[in-house]
């Protein structure tokens, strides 16, 4: 919210006039709001839960990972990184 913003004279800028100032886009992207930003912040909390393997975690989470690893690997291979 931008408090030096009137909502009666500019309600938008008042509701999402800081965002607006605060938030960049990034170059990989022609657009950015609310919800790109939680699915990119999603994406990666996902990675980093997926990434690492615990031999003490239970077998069915050591599945998935294992699972999301190889589909990883694949990617890389395909793309040749």
């Amino acid at each position: 919210m931008d408090f030096a913003v009137s909502p009666c004279d500019d309600f938008y800028r008042f509701v999402c006039g800081n965002y607006m100032k605060t938030t960049t886009i990034p170059d990989d992207k022609t657009s950015v709001n609310t919800f790109t930003v939680i699915v990119d912040e999603l994406e990666e909390q996902l990675k980093l839960a997926l990434g690492d393997t615990d031999n003490e975690e239970i077998s069915s989470i050591q599945k998935v990972k294992r699972y999301y690893q190889s589909c990883i690997n694949k990617l890389w291979n395909f793309r040749g990184d």
